[in-house]
């Protein structure tokens, strides 16, 4: 799949500025746990908020990384530049997120908590320097 064009992304705004929810839903700036809140109003999944849930939503996130591989795959063997398919891949990534946001909800933790988490044990690694530069 190719990359979207100028024209066509201009087609599609235009399109998705007609639809004031799309519109709102797309245009908007927000914090992470507003973003996860957003996205998780979105859930329909079996087994929210129980084992069940965590399973669904962990195997969505493989899956949906899977495909982003997969897709990554196709640009490799056609010998594609991967930056004319930035969109194709955002998209694929975000679908992961979407997961990855839903499992922090299961487990009990905000985007943001999980986000601080994962900068303080980072920055405790460059403080430490475990974190190598590569060239």
């Amino acid at each position: 799949m190719k990359a979207m064009s100028t024209k066509s992304r201009e087609r599609r705004s235009a399109t998705l500025q007609k639809e004031e929810s799309v519109v709102d839903w797309v245009k908007y700036e927000t914090s992470l746990n507003e973003y996860q809140k957003q996205a998780y109003g979105t859930a329909v999944y079996p087994g929210q908020g129980t084992k069940a849930g965590i399973e669904y939503v962990l195997f969505g996130a493989l899956g949906e990384l899977g495909e982003l591989a997969n897709k990554y795959k196709k640009i490799l063997r056609n010998e594609d530049n991967p930056y004319k398919h930035r969109e194709l891949l955002m998209d694929e990534a975000m679908d992961g997120v979407w997961y990855i946001l839903a499992l922090l909800k299961e487990l009990g933790y905000t985007f943001q908590e999980g986000a601080d988490f994962n900068i303080t044990k980072l920055a405790a690694r460059k403080a430490a320097n475990q974190l190598k530069e590569h060239k």
